[in-house]
């Protein structure tokens, strides 16, 4: 394919309205000819800023409907008077032409350049941008929450529970209520959960256990969302320079920090909860036989004791009551 050919196709090309196989000879043309392939380039790049305009917007395919026209009418034959409004015609398109040529050539002079324009188009779009990409593509997290009851039988309960809070320590855990029953209500790392079931089996019978699993992890990901989305905000309202509203944007700006606050100490809580298992447990008291046979051989012990303490005073007791009964 000539060069000609290729320059005058090049419109058509853009517009992807020439068949497939045409397509196919202009691209091995352009890659074979250097000047036509920096023509393409120039017309490619004109048609990319062309397409910045606001104000004026021409067709791509506007020349390829130019050279229709004027082929048309060149090849037309007719009387002189048809020849007079072929030219008028074409003095009529002349200026329109002539207009749109000035256009593409002296309208990008006063328009900013594609640095600029990007420039722009970054500063009032991207804070809308980011808080987007806050909502829709925030990474998903996982946090799940586990609550424990455990009744667990134990032969000396204050020997157990000393243990108990000895073991909670090592682990990172801490007991949150306590009362004189030995029930208790403790918080234990998950990381720590496992070992500490099996050790505290060790000391006695489970008697119960029950296990529930809560899933904080949509409640987490709207809290870190709306956190992301005032971040934002708060850096947007930090950089505004605005002198008239000046105390409405420093106002703004505390209440916004307030509610970032707020979520904060909201994430913090959702993670502790996430990150510590929630126990209650029970220690149940347990005699065996032998702790029965010592108690009740205490108790008889104690029992036989005191009777022997009042053997003096029940003989003095039967003396003077025996006395009275002989005077009667």
């Amino acid at each position: 394919m000539k060069c000609e050919t290729v320059l005058e196709k090049l419109s058509l090309y853009l517009d992807k309205e020439l068949a497939h196989t045409e397509r196919e000879a202009i691209e091995e043309h352009l890659n074979e000819c250097a000047d036509c392939y920096a023509e393409f380039m120039a017309l490619k790049d004109l048609v990319e800023q062309l397409s910045v305009l606001k104000e004026v917007t021409p067709p791509a395919s506007l020349r390829r409907e130019i050279y229709q026209q004027v082929a048309s009418e060149v090849k037309k034959a007719g009387h002189f008077g048809d020849r007079l409004l072929n030219l008028k015609r074409a003095l009529f398109l002349a200026p329109a032409v002539l207009t749109i040529l000035l256009l593409i050539v002296f309208l990008p002079i006063f328009q900013p350049n594609e640095v600029e324009v990007l420039e722009n188009l970054e500063q009032e779009f991207m804070p809308q941008m980011m808080a987007k990409m806050a909502v829709d593509n925030f990474a998903v997290v996982e946090k799940k929450k586990k609550q424990a009851e455990l009744i667990l039988k134990v032969p000396d309960q204050q020997e157990v529970l000393e243990s108990l809070k000895e073991m909670l320590e090592t682990k990172g855990g801490y007991v949150v209520e306590e009362d004189n029953r030995g029930v208790l209500s403790m918080r234990i790392p998950v990381s720590e959960y496992s070992d500490f079931l099996t050790e505290v089996g060790t000391w006695g019978e489970i008697d119960y256990s029950k296990t529930t699993v809560l899933d904080l992890s949509q409640e987490y990901q709207e809290v870190m969302k709306q956190r992301e989305i005032l971040d934002n905000k708060a850096a947007r309202l930090a950089q505004s320079t605005d002198g008239i509203e000046q105390l409405a944007l420093e106002k703004e700006l505390t209440t916004t920090r307030l509610e970032l606050v707020t979520l904060d100490s909201k994430l913090h809580s959702l993670e502790q909860e996430a990150d510590l298992v929630s126990l209650d447990l029970e220690l149940k008291p347990v005699f065996s036989l032998v702790q029965v046979q010592k108690v009740f051989g205490q108790a008889l012990k104690n029992l036989l004791i005191g009777l022997v303490a009042l053997l003096p005073f029940l003989a003095v007791l039967g003396i003077i009551g025996y006395l009275i009964w002989c005077f009667k």
